[in-house]
């Protein structure tokens, strides 16, 4: 009695349950991919709100400015500048959505070095605390909220033992 309760599993029930791990992990792999995904495009639709509000406040002059009078359109460089703080503070939401939407394009397409979950659940939590939470009020602060959840999603899925990221390869088919 005691020998059949530490009797080996036989082989094909051990793989039945390893392939039911495999499953649940691949599922939540395919599933933190998918939420990391949307809370990427949502930071960008949240970084062009941004944009667009603040060029709605823009003016070009023309009437009130001599031909070669500098700074005339000063309100201008305020949003299409290469000053890299200005730069950073008014496109960083779309930058950080852009790239968190490159992580899941076709090999082709990919740019990022992003290949495990421990990094990757790394650039959510920066996406969430300096591209959303700053930017455009409440939606910005409920926007934050989905890359957050792929953050820790991100760190579940690593700790349940998936090395490599599952990448969603969306793009044009070859």
């Amino acid at each position: 009695m005691v020998q059949e309760a530490f009797a080996p599993v036989a082989p094909q029930h051990q793989s039945q349950e390893n392939k039911g791990i495999a499953m649940v992990v691949l599922d939540l792999s395919t599933i933190t991919a998918w939420v990391c995904l949307i809370g990427s495009f949502l930071t960008l639709v949240e970084g062009l709100i941004y944009l667009i509000a603040k060029i709605a406040d823009l003016e070009l002059h023309w009437e009130h400015c001599d031909f070669f009078k500098t700074d005339c359109n000063r309100g201008w460089r305020t949003v299409f500048t290469f000053n890299p703080l200005v730069l950073l503070d008014l496109w960083t939401p779309i930058i950080l959505g852009c790239i968190g939407m490159a992580i899941h394009m076709k090999p082709s397409l990919k740019f990022t070095r992003v290949t495990n979950y421990m990094v990757y659940a790394a650039f959510m939590l920066v996406t969430t605390l300096f591209g959303n939470f700053g930017y455009v009020g409440k939606f910005g602060i409920l926007v934050g909220i989905v890359p957050l959840i792929g953050c820790l999603m991100c760190i579940v899925t690593s700790l349940l033992g998936t090395k490599s990221l599952k990448q969603l390869e969306l793009g044009p088919s070859s």
